[in-house]
Order: structure tokens, then sequence, then C-alpha cells
């Protein structure tokens, strides 16, 4: 098995070199690696030229503003960006191997996730210039139009839940705190994706307000109040400090939610248990 293995990978990268233009996005990685900035560029910048309708387009633009972004150039970083949400159809891109400077983006071949994370990029560039009404739109594509979950309900809010650190610093920036709340409580105790980095902004935030008594104090009397509702699904509603949630559960009985939520790492950092 292992020998079978490695003749796939074998074939793999040879018949990735064997392909003119990989010579070029190896040549790029291995000048990346050696901290040589501009020569990546250069050779990024000529494999566009050269294979314009290349499956790799998207993925080498993404590198390109990933690189100007470090750079500390935002115009070009943008630019780059924007040509990977330009083209119509979308183009998987192969991964390259051994890439371990983390030149090119890893999952290009989920053309989705490319262009989510190029719109989460833009949005950094244009929050830092104040633009924030263009860097919510930006969020909104990434969660929406670009879901790279989209077939998976777990994944999606995994990827919601990551983005809400980023709609709170966009929302506090506009000075919208209850905004910033309320993205943060939704996706706080997700089970996928970085809950607790979640959580642990939601109480900071609600500490500039109010005390860790009374922070405590709404999440336990929500365990108090789960309760059936006309259907029969188990309700747990938050409310307080200008915040409110719903969610039902058609699979948990309202002892079993409770049991549930007490063990939640996010929760219990909510009443301070």
């Amino acid at each position: 098995m292992r020998l079978f293995l490695f003749a796939c990978l074998w074939v793999f990268c040879n018949g990735l070199s064997a392909q003119p233009e990989y010579h070029l996005l190896f040549q790029a990685r291995s000048a990346y690696c050696k901290g040589d900035t501009a020569a990546t560029i250069r050779l990024l910048e000529t494999q566009l030229l050269r294979y314009p309708d290349s499956t790799n387009r998207e993925m080498v633009f993404f590198a390109l503003g990933r690189i100007h972004a470090q750079q500390g150039d935002s115009l070009k970083a943008q630019r780059a960006y924007e040509k990977v949400l330009s083209p119509i159809v979308f183009k998987p891109g192969k991964p390259v191997p051994d890439d371990t400077c983390n030149l090119f983006f890893h999952n290009a071949y989920n053309p989705y996730l490319l262009r989510a994370e190029a719109c989460v990029a833009l949005a950094h560039i244009l929050a830092r210039n104040q633009a924030y009404t263009k860097a919510l739109d930006l969020l909104h594509r990434a969660e929406g139009e670009f879901q790279p979950y989209r077939t998976c309900g777990n994944g999606i809010n995994m990827y919601r839940s990551s983005l809400s650190l980023d709609y709170a610093t966009i929302y506090l920036a506009q000075g919208k705190t209850q905004a910033a709340q309320q993205r943060l409580l939704k996706y706080f105790d997700c089970p996928d994706g970085p809950s607790m980095k979640v959580a642990n902004a939601l109480k900071n935030l609600l500490l500039q307000r109010y005390s860790r008594v009374e922070i405590a104090g709404i999440f336990r009397k929500a365990i108090d109040n789960i309760h059936l509702d006309a259907n029969g699904n188990t309700v747990c509603e938050i409310k307080g400090a200008g915040m409110t949630r719903r969610n039902t559960y058609s699979s948990l009985t309202p002892d079993a939610l409770k049991v549930q939520l007490l063990k939640n790492p996010a929760w219990k950092l909510m009443m301070d248990l």
C-alpha cells in the first residue's frame, strides 16, 4: 500500500512538473522560501502573462494579493484579490506540492473557499481604509455567495462562526456595539470553528458595560427557562444586555439540553463556571 501511494504521488508530482506553467510555479515557490519576494512576484506575474487561461489563475492572484498585503502595499493587494473574484466561471486549480512556505492557497481546488477568503482579505483592507459598508458587503459574499461548505450544515456554521470576529471588528469601528454583540452571540457556542475565541470576544465586549455577575445571570436564566413550545420543540432563549437569541431543538428534551449547555465550554465561560 505504501509503495502504491508513493507511486501515485510520484506520478502526480511528475505530471505537474511536465506541465510548462508549473515550472514557473515551482520556481516562485522556491524563491518565496528563500525570502526573495521580488523574484516571487516577477515569476507569478510571468505565469499570469504566459498562461492567462490557466486553471491556477485565481490561486496565483491570491498569492500575489497576500504578498502585496504583507509588504504593506494595500492598493496592489486589493487589485490582486479583486482579480480572484472577477471570473464568471470557477476554475479550480491544483495544489502545488511541497509548498512548505505557504505561498499558495492550499485549498485552491475549492474555488468557493478561495473566493470567500479573497473576500475576507479584501474586507480587511477596506476596513483599514474605513470603507466599512463595502467591507461588510464582502463578508456577506464570503458567507453567502461564496459559502465554501454549502452542502454541509456544520461546515456552514463553522465558517460563519469564524467570520464573526471580522464582523464584530467592523461593527465596533462603526460604533455599532449592539450589532457586534448580536453577531458574536449568534455563534459564540458553535460546536465547530473558533467558538471559544468568539465567546471570549463576546464576554470581553460585555464586560465593558456589565459586571460578571450580570453576564452570568443572563446565561443562567436562559438555561433555567428552557422549555417546550407548542410544537413540542425545546426552546432556549437568551435575553439581556440588549441581546436576543432564540434557538429551537427538535431532538433534545429540555433536561438534555440543560445538561449539554452546562458542559459547553462557551456557556461555562459566560457563567464563570
